[in-house]
Formats: C-alpha cells, structure tokens, sequence
C-alpha cells in the first residue's frame, strides 16, 4: 500500500479530505507524523500557501505529500448600506461554496 501524507495535523482536516477523496486504489492517507516543524503560511493566496506547506513538509517525510489551504473566504453584504451591520453569505471549503444560513 502506498502513503499520501495529508500536509496537516488538523484531525477534523485530515477527516475532510478523506472524505473528498474517497477511496484512491492502492493509497493511504495519512496525517504528518507528530513532532515536525511548523510553517509560517505567507503566501498571498491558498493556491501559493497549499505549495508552500507540501514542499516544507516533503522535506521531512519519504513518501509523496498533500496539502491544501481551504482557509476562510466570507462573502460580506452591509445591510442598509451599514457598514457596522453584515451579512456573511458564503464560506470556501474544497472550491464548493456553501451557504451559511
């Protein structure tokens, strides 16, 4: 069997992306082992952090790397054009909008 290591020590992360994957044939996904060193994400973007996590953390383990960096995008509408008062309509996970009701 093969190893895909899941750039992350989020277990609720590692949990998601299982189960956005699915099964993948001969490969198992696996959290990075404990004890590594941390990356600061300074990317403008998730695309630029994502690679820049995969690549720190290839460095300390054998077998092929993944990363993403879902973070939080919030669509935000002022209500009665009161910047004070907001309305949150979506948050990105996985390139899926989901509304927040």
């Amino acid at each position: 069997m093969n190893r895909l290591i899941l750039a992350t020590t989020n277990a609720g992360k590692v949990i998601e992306i299982r189960a956005a994957l699915g099964g993948i044939g001969e490969w198992s996904l696996e959290p990075l082992p404990p004890g590594l060193p941390a990356i600061e994400e300074t990317g403008d973007t998730f695309l630029e952090n994502a690679i820049q996590k995969a690549r720190h953390y290839s460095k300390y383990v054998a077998e092929l790397t993944l990363s993403d960096d879902s973070g939080l995008s919030v669509v935000a509408v002022s209500v009665n054009n009161d910047p004070r008062s907001l309305d949150f309509h979506g948050v990105l996970r996985f390139g899926v909008i989901q509304t927040c009701e």
